[in-house]
Order: C-alpha cells, then structure tokens, then sequence
C-alpha cells in the first residue's frame, strides 16, 4: 500500500468514527449541554441564566456543543492516523520519541480543557455574579455563552501544550535549552500577563491560571532535558 493510499484510508478511518461519535453525541445533545450549563448554577438570574436570541440558537448551540465533543473525542484516533503514516519511515528512536509527543499533546489537550471547564470558568462566572449589584439578574445569550467557553477552553488547551512544543524545539535544536533556562524569570511573568487578558480582574482566577501555565513551562523544561540526555546516549551508542 502507497503512502498516499495509506493516508487516504486514514483520513476515511478518522472521519467514519467522527461521523459515529457526532450521532451518539447529537443523540445526547440536550444532556451534554445541561452538562456544559452546569458553571451557570451559581449565577444570580431571573429564572434560567440562559436565553435564546436567535431564533435558531436553540437548536444549534447544542449541536455545536455536540459536534465539539465528538472532535475531542476523535482527537486521539486523528493523532494515531498520523503516528502510522509517519511511524514507517522514522529510525526506533524517533518512534519512541513521536509516540511519547502525541501522547502528551493528547494528555494535555484533554488536561487544559478539564482545567478551563472545572476550575477557571466556574471561578470566573462565581466571580462575576458576586461583583455584580443584588439588583442585577444575569440572564446570558446562550450563543455568546457557548463562544466564551469555547473560546477560554481552545485558548487553554493550546496553552498546554506548551511543554510539547519545547521538547519538539529540544529534539531538533539541543543548544536552546540554554535559552529556556535564561528566560524563565520573562515566562513567568507572561504568564500572569496572558492569565490577566484571559480572565476578570480577580487575582485568584488569574493565579488559577498563570501557576499552572508557569508549571507547564517547567515541564517542558524537564521533559526538554530528559530529551536532550536520552538523544545524546543514543547517538553515543551509535
């Protein structure tokens, strides 16, 4: 079988598990959404804390949500589809190290949206409803509920894999472990400057998310040595 042929039925093998994962989802939409709204609980309203707008929005929010976890829970069948395309032309070493890369970006990916969905955005939305005067019932669209969330949880997800990227950066340019250990004070305090535009002014939400953004950057840096000594003994047993 060509590489291309290979590819081809990978890419149909990835899409027909979405297809199946999208029915299942679609099936369970109003229970996955009620699931989504959960944040919402605590939130001072009229009544539901969600209304609709639109006149579609009921119908499609949730279908969206759906559609959203039926990708992530094709994201490892989409990297495995990639590592047996690639895996055949790359040395052992290599195989283990890809293996060990798209593990992690699934790890982590899944790490960042649990950490948006269970602990920043109920902080925030907790935040937000005790600022709030008594008089004030919050009664959020549900469209522009569902782009926040999507939005703090992409931004989140794509931050942890943070670590990924400098073992990738360490793999193919050793030298620059220099260059992450010289700029850790700078990542730090980006950070708290990238916590800051992403969340309220609340100084424990923007904790919440700078300290584990500033620990993934030391696990990168762990993960980047061990990289770094691993490859070096394997070209010495060479």
């Amino acid at each position: 079988m060509s590489y291309l042929e290979q590819m081809r039925y990978g890419i149909i093998k990835a899409f027909i598990f979405f297809l199946f994962t999208s029915l299942i989802c679609v099936f369970f939409s109003k229970e996955i959404f009620e699931i989504v709204s959960i944040p919402l609980n605590d939130i001072k309203s009229n009544g539901s804390p969600l209304i609709a707008i639109g006149v579609t929005s009921p119908l499609l929010i949730p279908l969206k949500v759906a559609f959203c976890v039926s990708f992530l829970l094709t994201l490892p069948i989409i990297l495995f589809q990639i590592w047996v395309f690639i895996s055949p032309a790359l040395y052992k070493n290599e195989k283990i190290f890809f293996c060990l890369i798209f593990t992690f970006i699934v790890v982590l990916f899944y790490g960042g949206f649990l950490f948006s969905f269970l602990i920043v955005m109920p902080q925030i939305i907790y935040f937000i409803g005790y600022i709030s005067p008594d008089i004030i019932n919050i009664n959020t669209d549900v469209e522009r509920y569902f782009s926040f969330i999507y939005s703090l949880s992409l931004c989140l997800s794509l931050c942890f894999q943070v670590p990924v990227i400098m073992m990738l950066l360490a793999w193919f340019n050793q030298s620059i472990l220099i260059h992450f250990k010289k700029f850790r004070s700078y990542v730090f305090v980006a950070c708290f400057i990238i916590a800051m535009l992403l969340t309220p002014p609340d100084v424990l939400t923007q904790i919440l998310i700078g300290l584990p953004l500033y620990l993934l950057y030391e696990l990168g840096l762990l993960l980047s040595l061990i990289i770094f000594k691993l490859k070096k003994n394997v070209g010495e047993i060479n």
